[in-house]
């Protein structure tokens, strides 16, 4: 295993080095940014998660979702290179109870599993 966080280590650092993942960081997290901006003149919003390489997202919610314990996430899916919506919950027992309800619904389709960190998810582009 050691060997192996070495190798990774090592591939980590020499691609750093030829700047490409830096700026393509730097630029999507900057529009995850823009994003956020632009909802906070409607809704209320959380801060930025950035995650690990894996995950960008802010949650933005209204009254009415923060009565029910939900929020929506704008999610930037690094490994699928997309934007997608979540509907999360507070917490898992939240996202449990909400997966129950909706889990037959068109918005999750075939979909036989809650998702890991929501209880719906969508494409917004990608």
């Amino acid at each position: 295993m050691e060997n192996d966080v070495q190798k990774s280590i090592e591939i980590y650092k020499e691609q750093l080095s030829y700047g490409y993942i830096r700026t393509a960081y730097l630029v999507l997290t900057r529009y995850v940014a823009e994003l956020k901006s632009r909802f906070s003149a409607q809704y209320k919003t959380g801060n930025i998660s950035f995650g690990y390489l894996d995950y960008t997202y802010f949650p933005f919610f209204n009254q009415y979702l923060r009565n029910q314990k939900l929020r929506f996430g704008v999610v930037l899916n690094h490994e699928k290179m997309q934007f997608e919506l979540w509907l999360m919950g507070q917490n898992a027992d939240v996202q449990r109870k909400y997966w129950e309800i909706l889990k037959k619904s068109v918005w999750n389709g075939n979909r036989k599993e809650m998702p890991k960190y929501s209880i719906l998810e969508i494409v917004l582009e990608d």
